[in-house]
């Protein structure tokens, strides 16, 4: 019957005999172990007495009025008892050791909101079914930090996705970056797994870096307009489809650069630059490509490995990289109004090629074909010229194009498809 009236019995104890006051809650600081840095921050680790009973772990920012700022190299290696981790609001947190958690039976966590460094291995075999990183994440290590994450999102305002966010870790199925991000950075989902039917960049990138989704299997991929920077080698790897978005004024270098299993591309009439290596290292076979409308610039070994049955050449295009551009096109047509045939346009390297120049169908507006414009072309055999042998006659060919100057010369005949 006391017990209804707790107030009575601590006021008077002689009646109801003394009262033991109920066990503070415990401080989730007092899970961890510690030692402290050179400027009295805590660093943890490991699990206290105490932490050891616990199933989910709460790591704060600060403890007893000091700040939590380093979890120690293998703090929780292979730990069993813990299931979750979470990192409060206002982290202090700014080094997460290396194998900090690797092998623990842990089904989920957190990461938290500070600038902080995540060591090699630190979550290693640690699930997480859905993993929010953080915009102020700073660094992760270069090897693997995570390989049981299935989805990951990058919080919103984020500009930024880590290099080797996701590396290695095969059990991704999928990730959500927002439209803030302008870097994705290198390696960031290589080694994963995925298969992606459709993946179209955020808005605002700018910067793909060195084999951000060298192993991602990706359908269709749709680059936006604002992508200027991609890594001077491969990025993406078994792409099969990509469009560049419209507004779009220029294809980046390398963007394509080794990717064997592309089989088409979409580019828009507005760009006016290819950038070097931009479809090299691709195994494609076009049987007809004709160059975007306002094409102005074409660099080196844009198309270098692209075997082009019928290649069409705008009148708009003035500028080509002073070496091989296309190595293996079989016939080309430079429309009408072109009056200048750029120099190396048809250059042709010595490497082995299963398509080499055969024909090139020149309008009447042509009066000056460049320097090496078909250079190298031993196969090619005919011009098909669309005004008279006096027009033809009148027109200044630069050097090294004598397999052009030995060709037969059709004038006002359109050759055959099999021609």
């Amino acid at each position: 019957m006391y017990s209804n009236y707790p107030q009575y019995a601590v006021a008077y104890p002689q009646y109801f005999g003394s009262v033991i006051p109920p066990e503070p809650e415990p401080d989730p600081g007092d899970a961890f172990t510690y030692t402290e840095d050179a400027s009295g921050n805590l660093i943890i680790t490991g699990l206290s007495d105490y932490g050891k009973t616990i199933e989910n772990i709460v790591i704060p920012a600060s403890y007893n009025g000091k700040k939590i700022t380093e979890i120690k190299q293998q703090s929780f290696l292979g730990a069993q008892t813990i299931k979750t981790v979470h990192f409060n609001e206002g982290s202090s947190m700014l080094v997460i050791g290396t194998d900090a958690f690797r092998g623990a039976s842990i089904e989920n966590f957190d990461l938290p909101d500070s600038e902080v460094s995540i060591g090699a291995r630190a979550f290693f075999y640690c699930a997480c079914d859905n993993l929010v990183v953080p915009k102020n994440l700073k660094n992760i290590s270069s090897t693997q930090v995570f390989n049981a994450v299935k989805h990951v999102t990058f919080e919103d305002g984020s500009t930024r996705v880590p290099e080797y966010i996701m590396y290695g870790n095969d059990a991704l199925e999928s990730f959500t970056i927002p439209d803030t991000v302008t870097t994705i950075g290198m390696h960031a989902f290589d080694g994963t797994k995925m298969h992606i039917q459709s993946l179209t960049l955020p808005a605002n990138i700018e910067r793909l870096a060195l084999a951000a989704f060298r192993t991602v299997e990706i359908d269709h991929l749709t680059i936006p307009a604002s992508l200027t920077n991609v890594s001077n080698d491969v990025v993406f790897g078994s792409v099969k489809h990509v469009t560049f978005e419209d507004g779009s004024t220029r294809v980046p270098e390398y963007i394509m650069y080794g990717n064997d299993a592309l089989e088409s591309f979409t580019i828009p009439d507005t760009v006016t630059t290819i950038g070097m290596h931009a479809f090299d290292g691709t195994k494609m076979h076009i049987q007809s490509l004709t160059l975007p409308a306002n094409i102005e610039r074409l660099a080196l070994a844009a198309f270098r490995t692209v075997e082009i049955d019928h290649l069409t050449i705008p009148a708009s295009l003035t500028n080509v990289s002073d070496t091989v551009v296309f190595g293996s096109v079989k016939h080309v047509t430079f429309e009408d109004g072109i009056t200048k045939i750029p120099a190396n346009i048809m250059l042709e390297s010595s490497s082995a090629k299963s398509h080499y120049l055969v024909w090139a169908q020149i309008p009447a507006s042509v009066a000056f074909i460049g320097n090496n414009a078909f250079g190298n072309c031993s196969s090619y055999t005919d011009t098909y010229f669309m005004g008279t042998s006096e027009e033809w006659a009148s027109i200044t060919i630069g050097t090294g194009n004598d397999y052009l100057k030995n060709a037969a010369v059709h004038f006002g005949t359109i050759p055959g498809v099999d021609d």
